[in-house]
Formats: C-alpha cells, sequence, structure tokens
C-alpha cells in the first residue's frame, strides 16, 4: 500500500470528522425526507443511478478547459470556462449532499473531506475569476492552478468513494430488474485488499 493509498484509507477512520459530518447530515436528511420528490430527483432514481458523478463532470470539463486555453495565451475564453464551471457547481453540490447524507459512516468521513476539497476549488476559481475580471491575469492563473489542484485531490477522494468503497454501487439494480420482471443476478462476495477484510452485498428479500 502506497502513500496515497494510507492516507485514503485513514480518512474512513478519522472519527474527528464525525461531528461535522453528523451536523451537516441532521439537516440534509429531514430536509429531504419531508421533499421525497426532490429527493428521487436530486439522487437520480429516474436515471436508475446516482446523478452526481455525471454532474461533477461539468465543472471540471471547463476549469481543465480553462487551464489549455490558459496554457495557449487564450485568456478571454479562459474567463468564460471558468464563469461557466462556477455557474454549474450548485448542481453539483445539491446532487452531492443528497447522495452522501445516505452513505455509511465510514463513506460519510471520506465524502465530507471530498466536499471540503471540491469547496476549496470553488474558492480558488472564484478568486481567479474575481482576479480576471480586474487585469490581473497572472493571479488569475495562480488562483486556478490551484482550484485545478484541489478538484485532482476532489477526484481522487470521489474515486476512493466509489470504487474502493462502493458507494451508492447496485442501489437500484435490483430494483431496476425486478420491475421489468427480471430476476436480480446474484453478487459474490469481493476482498476489500486495502482493508485486509471481506464485504458481503445485502441480499434483499425472496432475491438470490
Amino acid at each position: 500500500m502506497n502513500a496515497v493509498q494510507r492516507w485514503l484509507k485513514s480518512l474512513e477512520s478519522r472519527q474527528s470528522l464525525d461531528a461535522v459530518a453528523e451536523r451537516l447530515r441532521a439537516r440534509v436528511r429531514p430536509f429531504l425526507r419531508e421533499r421525497p420528490a426532490l429527493e428521487k430527483a436530486l439522487r437520480g432514481e429516474w436515471a436508475g443511478h446516482a446523478i452526481h458523478p455525471m454532474i461533477i463532470t461539468l465543472p471540471i470539463g471547463c476549469y481543465s478547459a480553462a487551464a489549455v486555453c490558459d496554457l495557449f495565451g487564450r485568456r478571454e475564453t479562459a474567463r468564460h470556462l471558468i464563469s461557466l464551471g462556477l455557474l454549474t457547481v450548485p448542481g453539483a453540490v445539491v446532487t452531492g449532499l443528497a447522495e452522501w447524507s445516505e452513505l455509511d459512516l465510514r463513506q460519510r468521513r471520506v465524502g465530507l473531506v471530498h466536499a471540503m476539497t471540491n469547496a476549496a476549488s470553488s474558492v480558488c476559481y472564484l478568486l481567479s475569476w474575481r482576479a480576471r475580471h480586474r487585469s490581473g491575469d497572472t493571479a488569475g492563473r495562480g488562483w486556478a492552478l490551484l482550484g485545478l489542484a484541489a478538484v485532482g485531490v476532489g477526484g481522487t477522494l470521489g474515486g476512493h468513494l466509489t470504487y474502493a468503497q462502493g458507494a451508492g454501487v447496485f442501489r437500484w439494480s435490483d430494483e431496476l430488474a425486478e420491475a421489468v420482471g427480471e430476476q436480480p443476478e446474484p453478487r459474490a462476495p469481493f476482498e476489500d485488499r486495502t482493508a485486509g477484510g471481506r464485504h458481503e452485498r445485502a441480499a434483499k428479500p425472496g432475491g438470490s
């Protein structure tokens, strides 16, 4: 296990994150529970899977394209791309919060750091946008580079949530299969080699 993997794994056990995470969740969960239609929309039930990973590609794409434009001296285009990226952030935030509020404890810890990192990237890009509007291109490019680095860290955390911790995986696949009259496919247990443990996916009542 390398240093990055150890750091990501350590976040799952970071109890110091729990107080903030639980206070935030105590606000999000009741709000969504009282608005089931909104919760279903934000969590992607209409699509059969979480929509946060889809929406987050919008700011990431804009910020990455802005970096390329900066590299080739297209300052005005970069500024417009950053503006567009910032406009798409609220959609990523609300869908991410809705998804995060239903995760388990260890996933919520990683998810909180993921959210904080992405918030830091948004602040950097907002400062970049502000500097560019004041003709501070050098400062604008500097803030954008810091923001892009934060986006990379946030993406790493998001990848760990999905692929290492299985956040949201198979949430609706069995329900979709049953809705079209198919038998849900049995799934074998998988090995979590980084934790040295074995996880069983919960079987639905009456399922295989």
